[in-house]
């Protein structure tokens, strides 16, 4: 498997619109240990999506590859060292959008990944797999047989 580039992971969604702040500790905790500027573009590559927090700012890992070492290391020392966390998408409960469930069940017959619908809707992973586990099961493709 390849790895995304920087440039397609920052070009996922358009998030130029203000972040809610207190609609969860993790972004404030991002804030104070790496700046608004940051924590801004750390929401608009992985905000709804599980961001892997690596051992060590090396640099073959996708968050120092987006914000340098430097700030992964503050990012580390933030949030703990080699764990996966949850980025929230910033926009809270009070100003959450309706989501176009036929747009997710389209993405995901054309079989998009959750993390890929999750970011094109703007959405979190949880959200999609809510939506998708109201779908009905689809019919088995082997033949039934009378006996």
């Amino acid at each position: 498997m390849t790895k995304p580039s920087t440039q397609s992971l920052k070009a996922a969604v358009d998030w130029q619109r203000p972040l809610d702040w207190a609609s969860s500790p993790t972004l404030t905790t991002l804030r104070d240990a790496v700046g608004e500027e940051t924590t801004r573009l750390i929401v608009q590559v992985w905000g709804g999506t599980i961001l892997w927090v690596p051992v060590s700012p090396k640099a073959g890992s996708n968050l120092t590859a987006v914000i340098g070492a430097d700030k992964c290391a503050a990012v580390i020392a933030a949030l703990g060292a080699g764990l996966k966390v949850m980025i929230p998408t910033g926009i809270g409960f009070a100003s959450a959008k309706r989501l176009d469930h036929t747009k997710i069940h389209q993405m995901y017959d054309n079989c998009a990944s959750i993390r890929q619908i999750a970011r094109a809707n703007g959405c979190t992973m949880r959200q999609v797999k809510r939506i998708l586990a109201k779908l009905p099961p689809k019919p088995s493709p082997q033949m039934d047989f009378d006996f």
